[in-house]
Order: C-alpha cells, then structure tokens, then sequence
C-alpha cells in the first residue's frame, strides 16, 4: 500500500513539474474555457481541444497584456475564436487560424493591427458585426475554395453565392470600387474605415444596407447608385460629418425621388443618364456584365458570362425574347432591365471547352491560354461595362499582351470550334 501511495504522488509530482516548466515557459499564460494560452516574445499560443469562450469587450485573460502580442497562432483542436477575442490587439500584425475552427465572433479582430487574413474550409459562422472592424492595415481577406458557407475575391469577403458583401478590408488602396451585380446585401460594417475608397457603385441588384455599412469612410466623395428605387436606411450606414461633400449619381429619371429619400437627400445628387440593367435568370448558371449610366442614344453593350455545365439561350425584356446576341449591343432608349437566361449543357465538347485554362491570374500584362487540343478561333476581351478593348485572331503559341489596360477586372470570351466560354481576368 506504501509503494502504491508512493508512486501515486511521484506521478502527481512530475505533472507539476512539468506543467511548471510549461508555464515558466511563457512570459504570461493561462487557460480560458477548454483551452490553454501562452504568451512568449510576442506570440499568443492558444491550444487544447475545444472552443474559446465568448468575451465582453476587455474581458479576455490576455487583454491586460494586448500590446505584446504580435502573433496569435491558433493549434489544431480549437474550435470556436470567440466574441472580442483580440479586439484592440493594436501591435497584432499576423494570425493564424487552423482548420478546424468553425466560427469568428463578433469584434473578434476589432482595431487589431493584422495585413491579411487565410479563412479555412472549416469556417461556416464570421459574425457580420464587426469581425474585421478598424483593421486599417487590413488588406486581404482569403477564403479557402474548399469552403462551403464564404468565399473570396480580389480579397473580399463574400457569402458563398457572392450576394453578401461581408467586409472590403479597410486598408485596401484601391480608391475606386464595383459591388459585383450578384450582391444583395451590404452587410454590417462592410467598408467601416476604407480610408483610401474615394468613389464605389451600388448595383441595382442591392435591396439591404444594413448599418454602419459605410461607416467613417471621409474619403468617399462619390457613389452611383443604380438602384431605381432608394433602397430604405437608417441613418447610421453613412455615419460621418458631412454628406453633402458626396455627390450622389442616380438614374436621371429618379432624381427627385432620392431627392425625397431619407438619408439619400443628404447627398449632392445628380442624374447621370439611363439605366441599363442586365441581370441573370439564375445567379449558379452565370452572371452578366454591361450594366451602368449611358446617354440617351448612345450604344450599350450587355454580356452573358456562363458557368460550366450551362449555355445562354437568349435576353428577355418583360418575358418577351430580344435577341439570342451574346454579346448584345442595342440604342439606350428608356431605362431598361435585360435578363440573361441559361439552360444545362452536357456532352465531351462542353467539357472541353470549360477546362480550357487562362493564366497567370492574376497579370500584370501578358496572358496565355491553355486549350486542351481545341482550336481557338479568337479571343475578345471586354472591361466590366461590357465594352470591347480588344480582339485578338489566336495563332499558336501566341499570347496576349494586355498591359497597355488599366488595372482593373476584364473578361476574356475566348471562341472555339467548340462553342464560346469567357473568363474573368485581374489586371494588377
């Protein structure tokens, strides 16, 4: 009995030493619910198995010690990044998030320091109340593609189906700004402190702004809203000194409407032409480009972009067929809505056709195109407007020089013995 109770304490006391050493370790460490932390030289460990507790605002054991921390890496087996888990981190520069997380609290990356950000497959919450808020270093946000709830382009966050604008990062340069035309809501907070963004386009697709959207964005001294009918805020989505700075471009036929709108009245409004507005009968067979402000007369220029799987069919008005054209260049007469719509396509061919691959992607000038053995016939490249910048007979070998293009997103409709596909395209 003697050497069983002996070896018992023996037992307990090399676990104390051990967890001792672990702990003398660390310049400062502890636990928080399932989980361990250790903070040494500048880097936050988190481990263990299980999820981070949810935080109120300074409430997270390594808050007192915030302006160490540098780096936060998060081990496999954790879980959840719980509500204010980092917030006011302000010399945090890099974090890493392991898969296997599964939710981003509220305000968990608030007025934190970091460059860029990886979301793993595994994440199917980021709660849209300022996950990302005041990041103004913050200039990517990366989505793995294996992802099933988020995804990413040219670093912004988006829902699945790209009709959520999550969060454009506040330190992003770029002083200009499209919403793609499949988004339906802006969410919270989505371009709080873009301090470079001087001038963004709402699509007419976009029926939800939810608060602070724009939050604190003092830079932004132009909008065009292509909506036809002032989508209904509150006052807190433009929450910054002086709106009237802001010149506001509508479809000229609405003007006095805006003129009426809560919120929008506050703007410089301006009529800036004719609504053209083509848009996709279903959003996972493809999307459309072309939409914008034209002057009365003047030619516009409507594509459909196909999914692989699918084919356009034709552009409808009202329900009525207008042309089976893609693309479809027409007189800007009235304010218009054009629908693009698709039907399924199988066969060897399609298949072909959609693994032709073209690269680098993004560019900084030159293009080339892989084909798989089809033969190209020509290629076409157009800008976001539907508008043709250049076309290109294919020889062999051949590549395409688009450098002399400003920086920006084209799509490339390259045409083949076996049908048309177009692919979008960064211009760096």
């Amino acid at each position: 009995m003697f050497m069983k109770r002996h070896l018992f304490l023996l037992i307990i006391a090399m676990l104390f030493s051990i967890a001792s050493a672990v702990a003398q370790d660390c310049d400062y460490s502890g636990t928080t619910g399932e989980l361990e932390w250790c903070l040494k030289d500048g880097t936050l460990t988190i481990s263990g198995e299980g999820e981070m507790p949810d935080y109120i605002q300074d409430g997270s054991p390594w808050f007192e010690y915030r302006d160490n921390i540098v780096t936060v890496v998060m081990e496999i087996g954790v879980t959840t990044i719980g509500d204010h888990a980092f917030r006011a981190c302000k010399y945090l520069t890099s974090v890493i998030i392991p898969n296997g997380v599964t939710t981003i609290g509220r305000w968990a990356f608030n007025n934190t320091n970091i460059a860029s950000i990886t979301i793993p497959s595994s994440v199917i919450t980021i709660d849209n109340q300022g996950a990302f808020v005041n990041c103004i270093s913050l200039t990517s946000i990366d989505v793995e593609s294996e992802n099933s709830a988020y995804a990413s382009e040219n670093g912004v966050l988006f829902d699945k189906n790209k009709t959520t604008l999550g969060c454009y990062p506040a330190g992003k340069t770029a002083d200009t700004y499209v919403i793609p035309g499949s988004v339906i809501k802006i969410g919270w907070f989505a371009f709080a402190y873009c301090e470079s963004l001087t001038s963004i386009t709402i699509p007419s697709s976009v029926t939800t702004i939810e608060d602070f959207a724009f939050s604190c964005c003092e830079s932004l001294t132009s909008i065009t809203n292509l909506n036809l009918v002032p989508v209904e805020i509150d006052p807190y989505v433009f929450l910054r000194e002086n709106q009237s700075i802001c010149t506001l471009t509508v479809p000229t036929s609405v003007v006095s409407a805006y003129q009426t709108a809560e919120v929008w009245q506050e703007f410089n409004i301006v009529g800036g032409g004719i609504l053209v507005n083509p848009i996709s009968s279903n959003i996972e067979h493809g999307y459309t480009i072309g939409n914008g402000l034209y002057e009365l007369n003047a030619t516009a220029t409507v594509t459909a972009t196909i999914y692989a799987g699918y084919k356009f069919v034709n552009w409808t008005k009202n329900g009525v067929e207008i042309s089976t054209d893609n693309p479809y260049s027409f007189t800007v007469a009235e304010d218009v809505e054009l629908v693009a719509n698709f039907e399924e396509e199988v066969g060897i061919e399609n298949f072909e056709l959609y693994m032709l691959k073209i690269y680098p992607n993004p560019t900084t000038g030159i293009l080339k195109i892989e084909n798989s053995g089809l033969r190209i016939e020509n290629v076409t490249i157009y800008d976001v407007f539907g508008k043709i910048q250049r076309i290109e007979n294919w020889k062999m070998e051949n590549t395409i020089d688009i450098s002399h293009l400003s920086a920006g997103i084209y799509f490339v409709k390259i045409s083949t013995e076996a049908g048309e596909v177009t692919k979008k395209v960064l211009k760096e």
